[in-house]
């Protein structure tokens, strides 16, 4: 049966300068090859091009609103504790559980982030994983030497970023002296001069980046859910090295990529269950919020 779907998203779709764009964009796709009427809310918290969007979208699919930042949000807590500037849309523990109450089905992207939304709220969450398009396996290998990392400027990609440019570059290129490591999307800026880089920036189209690559890196130290850089890079048919935070979401119970096979739908055990009473309530004595999936390494950190 014929839907109307509303997506609401805070980056957006075009031009695709960012893993999140693409996702976002592809979801859409993916509902509108199903027959649904798709719509699109963009709340403005990026940079995108509008007329662009109102020509892919059409005049009455594409809908703006003014972002507002929110105020003293669960997660923006969490990176101040470690001393890290956080500036990207959250909620609250207790807004997101208000959100999630109101639908009928909660679809995640991870069996991670299911389980996650089973505890928050008591909805049927189910998962869907990411869509992307399969790239044929390339007819080279890449360039030798030459390593990528595309990502937008988020506090989580330049941290990693960071980290690996401190503690992990050199001892490649003392390795591999001849090694280049291209950082493309906004998040570049933070590699821009240091030895051994290639920023290239922005770019629209980035298959060339990933087919010239030799190996794809995630080097992000902690997430909040399925990694999309890993799953781009795979889809590319690259190469991809990355942390445990990065594999979050593909890794099933053997340690290897998931396949989907044996996948379990209902809640696993050991799940705690909903808190009973208003969703986004007051928590019980003693109990704290559900933590989301890939924020573990952060908390684990404590001093």
């Amino acid at each position: 049966m014929r839907k109307k779907v509303l997506i609401v998203s805070p980056v957006p779709t075009h031009p695709p300068l960012a893993e999140q764009c693409v996702a976002v964009r592809r979801m859409a796709e993916t509902f509108a090859s199903l027959g649904h009427d798709v719509h699109l809310l963009f709340t403005n918290h990026e940079e995108g091009d509008t007329e662009a969007m109102h020509s892919a979208w059409g005049e009455d699919r594409f809908h703006q609103v003014p972002y507002h930042w929110p105020r003293r949000t669960a997660r923006h807590l969490l990176y101040r504790e470690r001393g890290l500037d956080y500036g990207w849309y959250s909620t609250t523990t207790g807004e997101e559980a208000q959100g999630l109450a109101r639908a009928d089905l909660v679809i995640a992207l991870s069996d991670e982030e299911a389980a996650y939304f089973r505890r928050l709220v008591p909805r049927r969450a189910v998962t869907v994983g990411r869509t992307m398009h399969v790239m044929p396996p390339p007819q080279t290998t890449g360039i030798p030497g030459r390593v990528l990392f595309v990502a937008s400027d988020t506090t989580i990609n330049a941290d990693g970023l960071v980290h690996f440019l401190d503690r992990v570059l050199p001892h490649v290129l003392e390795v591999v002296p001849g090694a280049g490591f291209h950082v493309a999307g906004d998040v570049g800026r933070h590699a821009a001069g240091r030895h051994g880089c290639v920023v290239p920036g922005r770019v629209e189209d980035l298959a060339p980046l990933y087919a010239a690559a030799g190996v794809v890196v995630n080097p992000v130290r902690f997430s909040t859910g399925l990694s999309i850089k890993s799953v781009e890079a795979l889809g590319h048919a690259r190469a991809l090295v990355t942390t445990t935070a990065g594999s979050a979401g593909l890794l099933g119970k053997s340690g290897r990529c998931g396949t989907g096979r044996g996948r379990r739908r209902g809640p696993r055990r050991g799940d705690r269950p909903a808190a009973r009473g208003r969703p986004g309530g007051p928590q019980t004595a003693g109990s704290r919020p559900p933590v989301r999936p890939g924020m573990e390494p952060l908390l684990s950190r404590r001093t």
